[in-house]
């Protein structure tokens, strides 16, 4: 995972970052592999070559709102 904000480096460093990334690439790593044929929704972001998406009006970071997926589950 990339660097973050919250885990920033130097003297105020998070102590628990290390647990905190391995946690989180695990935990993906788990739902991803459950589930197939992942896509973007059409419905919410339009279709490919025309897809729009609303980001939060920060200077700092550039992060979406929402990012709507559709998939089958493989359980």
């Amino acid at each position: 995972m990339r660097a973050q904000i919250a885990f920033i480096r130097g003297v105020h460093s998070c102590p628990g970052a290390p647990l905190a990334r391995a946690e989180g690439r695990i935990s993906m790593n788990r739902i991803l592999d459950r589930m197939g044929d992942i896509v973007i929704s059409e419905e919410h972001h339009g279709p490919t070559g025309q897809r729009r998406y609303d980001y939060e009006p920060t200077f700092i970071l550039r992060g979406m709102r929402a990012l709507h997926v559709t998939f089958t589950s493989l359980d």
